[in-house]
């Protein structure tokens, strides 16, 4: 079994943070909590990177981690996961 290489697009970093940075105002440990809890979602494509649904459209894929949603491309001739964004699933559609 191949392990793909994961990498996030500035975007999603920032995502991350943002995501972060809302919870925390509430509570700051439920924070941390949840976005480590992305983040292993995310380290779990390294294993499983078709496991999320495609749109057929954009070649695009994406994994829900409720109430988010991380889409995502493979580039399997590098063996490379790429983070493009992590958008809540109440936002409009990309």
């Amino acid at each position: 079994m191949v392990n793909y290489k994961i990498r996030y697009s500035t975007r999603a970093k920032i995502d991350l943070a943002n995501i972060f940075d809302y919870i925390a105002l509430d509570n700051p440990k439920k924070a941390e909590e949840f976005t480590k809890s992305i983040e292993q979602y995310i380290i779990d494509l390294a294993h499983f990177p078709y496991i999320g649904n495609e749109d057929s459209k954009t070649k695009r894929r994406k994994l829900v981690k409720h109430p988010y949603i991380i889409y995502y491309a493979v580039m399997e001739h590098a063996q490379i996961i790429k983070i493009e964004t992590i958008r809540h699933g109440a936002r409009r559609p990309l």
